[in-house]
């Protein structure tokens, strides 16, 4: 009997698991991402309903994992009404973010509760570099006619063949005036 056949059965499924341990099973490229705009007026947040849904497992950017993240801040925001808001190049820029499910955390100076302040996740940013504009929305009534935004931003990190989550302070700042 002819041992041909059965060693290239053997090379095809070795192949295969190979593949899917690579690429997961997704041959035809990498995951769609959802668009999401800028808040409305009202504060609401509108998604791209032709955008297609991301799965829920999400593969680790692992060739950023060793660099420093870092992020930049810039812009203004100026209320014209309480639910109205004119931007001004208001965005965060980011590098060497390794995952989505990485966080953004805002700070807000006077920190009344007034603000509400996004993206807070990068679920729906470009990873591992990209920036998107900052939006915000009232709480409640403003008890400051001027607020300064700064953020840092989480990362992974992997050192001595471990995963640290770390943090870094955005640089620069977005201030948000209101009428």
């Amino acid at each position: 009997m002819n041992s041909a056949p059965k060693y290239l059965l053997i090379a095809g499924l070795i192949l295969a698991g190979f593949l899917i341990f690579f690429f997961g099973g997704n041959f035809s490229g990498p995951n769609p991402e959802l668009v999401q705009t800028s808040p409305t007026p009202s504060g609401t947040v509108l998604v791209n309903s032709t955008a297609p849904t991301v799965t829920p497992i999400q593969k680790r950017a692992t060739s950023n994992a060793l660099k420093t993240a870092a992020c930049q801040l810039s812009g203004g925001i100026r209320f014209i009404e309480e639910n109205l808001y004119e931007t001004k190049g208001a965005k965060i820029s980011y590098q060497n973010v390794d995952d989505r499910i990485r966080q953004i955390i805002w700070r807000s100076e006077p920190d009344d509760g007034a603000l509400i302040v996004g993206p807070n996740l990068f679920e729906e940013l470009e990873i591992p570099n990209g920036e998107r504009e900052v939006g915000v929305s009232l709480t409640k009534t403003a008890t400051a006619r001027d607020y300064i935004l700064t953020a840092r931003i989480t990362y992974g990190f992997q050192e001595n063949g471990r995963l640290e989550v770390r943090s870094a302070d955005c640089s620069g700042k977005v201030t948000v005036t209101m009428l």
